[in-house]
């Protein structure tokens, strides 16, 4: 007998709940920890935050990259 949660036995909304379901454990998960590292006085690793993620940035998308010496098209 396949198990109760067998994706191929669920309807639509099932399977949404299921997904939404695993995203909100996650997003909890991310957020606790967030408030662990906060209590600590460590600073948090949120990637929302633009302006302190742009300075680690290596190759920015908004700017055009020269053509590699190793590509054959130019």
């Amino acid at each position: 007998m396949p198990p109760a949660d067998d994706p191929a036995l669920m309807s639509p909304l099932e399977i949404l709940s299921e997904v939404a379901s695993i995203l909100a454990r996650g997003y909890l998960r991310h957020r606790h920890e967030q408030r662990l590292l906060a209590a600590r006085g460590a600073p948090g690793n949120d990637v929302a935050n633009g302006e302190e993620s742009a300075e680690f940035t290596e190759k920015p998308l908004d700017k055009p990259v020269e053509p590699s010496a190793h590509s054959q098209g130019g």
